[in-house]
């Protein structure tokens, strides 16, 4: 149905001792992984969709949502010709009594999961009456750690790239495992019940989940050390032309989170989500030291990917001597600018494909005392 690569992992340390070029390193406040269960035939979902929309716009950036539909719900099976079958068996095991309730074994819809924090009565499964109050909880919690996403699309493959790393504020000594999706937005059905939705006004749904990109049923687990200052980083290629039902990339995000795996309840440790295409973000608050010349996260990559030329654009706090290389993914060197000296203020620089093979470079900018690497990828 899907096929996943496991592709690069390391390639980027061999350019540079610097090779955190996703994630934050300094430190914040945890951010919201909300999942929510809703079905065409719950009639209070409607307003449980507008209580979400609300805390997502209340928190911007540090709310990221999936709306699971799982199988073993009479509320997501669609009636006869009536509504859109949004259901995944992926949900299924989150969905059950056992887990989703270990107080009073019950579920219902609307309900979420809030980093999967067991909360009101005992339960991890809370009513949406709770989740403004939920929510505001945990965003007021420092992190652990911090997740960094980028994801890119080749078109010409359907390949959806996503890369994800995750550094350590804090040493944890349990076990840990990350999870990758794949939700999308503005999909419509002819009924939702609660609502007025027809074939002439259809109901339109925001975070739906597609698919799971990372292998397992409760994430893959991470491998090397967990302590303080230490970084995992990874790479899934994610091949969109084998799912289920086929994917808006223009609509979707790629949502990444880490889970203490060794706990009953899998908490959730930190998340983040990026649009599917060209998007990249972190948790945490980047470290910024009195050397530095430019911000890392400032820096864009424009178009990307491309089939001939893309512009980096930076802006310089100081004058600096820049030089840019530009690396193929088996790690040789295939172009080089050499020294520049800029001044301070935005600069460009134009990277060249056009006698290049396709496929995925690294651009790796050394700025003063800097060194920053980028991915980009070169179509047809």
């Amino acid at each position: 149905m899907k096929q996943i690569y496991l592709l690069l992992i390391g390639v980027l340390m061999s350019f540079s001792m610097n090779a955190q070029t996703i994630v934050n390193t300094g430190p914040g406040n945890k951010h919201l992984v909300l999942e929510e269960f809703t079905g065409i035939k719950c009639t209070a979902c409607p307003g449980g969709h507008t209580t979400l929309t609300n805390i997502v716009a209340a928190n911007p950036g540090v709310v990221h949502v999936t709306g699971y539909n799982p199988t073993n719900s009479s509320y997501t099976n669609p009636s006869g010709t009536q509504g859109t079958d949004f259901r995944r068996s992926f949900a299924d095991a989150f969905y059950s009594a056992s887990y989703c309730s270990p107080g009073n074994g019950s579920r219902f819809m609307p309900s979420a999961f809030f980093n999967r924090k067991v909360l009101t009565n005992g339960n991890l499964l809370q009513s949406s009456s709770a989740w403004t109050a939920h929510a505001n909880t945990v965003l007021s919690e420092p992190a652990e750690l911090n997740v960094g996403i980028e994801s890119t699309y080749n078109a010409s493959t359907q390949e959806l790239t996503i890369d994800v790393e995750v550094y350590y504020l804090s040493n944890i000594t349990v076990g840990n495992s990350l999870y990758v999706l794949i939700t999308e937005d503005d999909l419509t059905s002819d009924y939702q019940s609660g609502s007025s939705a027809s074939p002439a006004n259809p109901y339109v749904y925001k975070h739906t989940f597609r698919e799971n990109v990372s292998v397992g049923q409760w994430g893959d687990a991470i491998t090397g050390s967990t302590t303080q200052g230490s970084l995992y980083s990874t790479q899934y290629v994610f091949d969109l032309s084998n799912v289920i039902d086929p994917i808006d990339v223009s609509k979707a995000h790629v949502l990444a989170y880490v889970i203490e795996s060794n706990s009953s309840n899998k908490e959730v440790y930190n998340g983040i989500s990026v649009v599917a295409n060209g998007g990249q973000a972190s948790t945490g608050t980047q470290a910024t030291g009195i050397n530095e010349l430019v911000n890392e996260q400032t820096i864009s990559m424009f178009p990307n990917p491309t089939n001939s030329y893309s512009t980096i654009s930076f802006n310089l706090n100081k004058e600096a001597i820049v030089d840019m290389k530009v690396y193929n993914s088996l790690g040789s060197l295939v172009y080089t600018t050499g020294d520049e000296t800029m001044l301070a203020g935005m600069q460009e620089i134009t990277f060249d494909g056009t006698q290049l093979p396709k496929g995925m470079y690294f651009i790796n900018l050394t700025i003063g005392d800097q060194v920053i690497t980028k991915k980009l990828v070169l179509q047809e």
